[in-house]
């Protein structure tokens, strides 16, 4: 893992760029950089940080993955996952995005949805950052994307996250099996974002 991340490069592609999307007061949010996954892999090993979300690769695959996100999904969606960095110290301090992905319908299809994500480093938890980026990210989202909604998958016993939702505004609305796992599903629609007058 001490390998030199800026590799990638003999394909012609920039891995580095890590394209800024917004900013809070705070933090920018940005593309990620392969040159970021070292603080990835530091927050993903804090304890209760993959509790209720998959952990990263092993480094050889997740470096791949990165460079493979890096050139298809951007590029094509406009969005993403995407880095959070502190403004004042200019660490990457967690993530935030959204990505496509279909899910149950209920009635024996399936469906789109763009769910919504996030993560903040534990020694930044407690500070309202999650809520200044998350709130940030949602607004991103509507004033740039033609989007009716973000969805928000949580597992039943994440009361943490639960609680989260609701305070960004997110309304249960139903719950979807996904492979063994039965989820919540929370949405925040464009409507909540820009209501009718």
């Amino acid at each position: 893992m001490d390998t030199m991340v800026r590799q990638g490069e003999e394909d012609g592609f920039d891995y580095e760029a890590g394209t800024e999307v917004f900013r809070t007061r705070r933090c920018i949010v940005r593309q990620i950089r392969l040159s970021d996954l070292k603080a990835l892999y530091h927050i993903y090993a804090q304890p209760g940080v993959t509790d209720f979300i998959p952990d990263l690769y092993e480094w050889d695959e997740e470096v791949d993955y990165t460079k493979t996100y890096i050139r298809m999904i951007y590029g094509f969606y406009g969005y993403g996952m995407w880095i959070v960095e502190e403004k004042r110290t200019g660490e990457v301090i967690g993530r935030v995005g959204f990505d496509d992905r279909e899910i149950p319908d209920g009635k024996g299809g399936m469906r789109r949805i763009l769910e919504f994500g996030y993560l903040i480093a534990p020694s930044r938890q407690r500070k309202g950052i999650a809520t200044e980026v998350c709130r940030a990210a949602l607004r991103y989202l509507f004033e740039n994307y033609e989007e009716e909604a973000a969805t928000s998958l949580i597992e039943p016993d994440n009361e943490v996250s639960i609680r989260f939702a609701g305070k960004l505004g997110f309304t249960h609305v139903g719950e979807a099996d996904l492979g063994k796992k039965r989820m919540l599903v929370y949405e925040y629609s464009h409507l909540d974002f820009f209501p009718a007058v």
